[in-house]
């Protein structure tokens, strides 16, 4: 599906696609390497993906609340994610008055 992408994004997503479930210190690491050590916009994508797993309903899973799924990704700081990243994240996240609107409201569709 990726080789069909033209155009410069066609590497980034293939990055991003391979790499973005390595943890920030590789204690849990499918190719043995430290978020630290990739493109910075990978980790960015892996903490904004397990956020929408958490508060997305799936068919498997009631959604979490945003301040649990916050909750957790403060606690994997150092772990699985990168803490600086951590420390722009929730902010950011707790700031977005839409945030209720987005993931509780219907706004995005899995």
């Amino acid at each position: 599906m990726l080789s069909s992408i033209q155009g410069g994004l066609k590497e980034i997503a293939q990055t991003v696609c391979l790499y973005h479930h390595e943890w920030h210190d590789s204690s849990k690491s499918y190719w043995g390497k430290r978020s630290c050590d990739l493109p910075a916009y990978v980790p960015i994508v892996s903490i904004c993906d397990v956020f929408t797993a958490l508060v997305v309903k799936r068919p498997y899973k009631e959604p979490w609340p945003p301040g649990r799924a916050l909750g957790y990704i403060q606690k994997q700081a150092g772990t699985q994610f990168d803490p600086a990243l951590v420390d722009v994240f929730i902010p950011l996240v707790r700031n977005d008055r839409r945030i209720p609107d987005i993931f509780m409201g219907g706004g995005i569709k899995h």
